[in-house]
């Protein structure tokens, strides 16, 4: 095989590999997600057979909760009924942990206690976030943690600085906010989704 031969064939081989990453990202946070998702329904269930019969409703304020100490997955399960996306959410938004699903931004609060804060992908991996731009005030967004499910309500939706972090600074009353790559395809800016805690039960 001369050389011309030889590099085309690499070119060629490049390009199919080229096109089918999307796939192989989608695939891998695919079963990322689904081994999440069955040790949270596992631990879900044995934490069902040990647990006592507890109010559904709190009204003295949100209860007292804490990171699990082992494990990077939190827990924690995002459910945005309007873009139909259900995901578990794992501590930290490295880039590993990010292809991986949903991460948590480790220095802010937990559910009912101050500004949860949540940052995902827009393309590639699951793009858990694409369509955070399709959604509106008051639509739902529903965080299950620690066998409590937090309920918030979108108040908006907006465009920063993509080295603005403000939005992940502490807030008066809980809140939600999910942050994201903007717009798609481009890291020149971020997108956020801004919600506020309605009420929590228990699940």
């Amino acid at each position: 095989m001369n050389t011309k031969k030889l590099i085309s064939r690499i070119i060629i081989l490049a390009g199919v590999l080229l096109m089918l990453y999307p796939l192989f990202t989608y695939l891998y946070s695919s079963y990322e997600q689904y081994k999440l998702k069955q040790a949270y329904e596992l631990s879900s269930q044995q934490n069902n057979n040990t647990s006592e019969e507890q109010d559904p409703l709190l009204t003295s304020g949100p209860p007292s909760l804490s990171f699990p100490k082992d494990g990077d997955f939190t827990g924690t399960i995002i459910e945005i009924p309007a873009i139909n996306l259900s995901a578990a959410v794992l501590r930290g938004t490295s880039e590993e942990i990010l292809n991986r699903g949903p991460g948590w931004y480790e220095e802010s609060a937990l559910p009912g206690q101050g500004n949860t804060a949540i940052a995902g992908h827009r393309t590639m991996y699951g793009a858990w976030f694409r369509h955070l731009d399709s959604l509106s005030a008051g639509d739902e967004i529903n965080l299950t943690f620690d066998g409590w499910v937090y309920k918030y309500k979108v108040e908006r939706v907006f465009p920063i600085a993509n080295n603005d972090w403000s939005v992940i600074d502490p807030t008066d009353s809980p809140a939600l906010t999910l942050t994201t790559c903007h717009p798609v395809g481009s890291a020149a800016q971020r997108l956020v989704a801004r919600a506020a805690l309605v009420t929590w039960t228990k699940k």
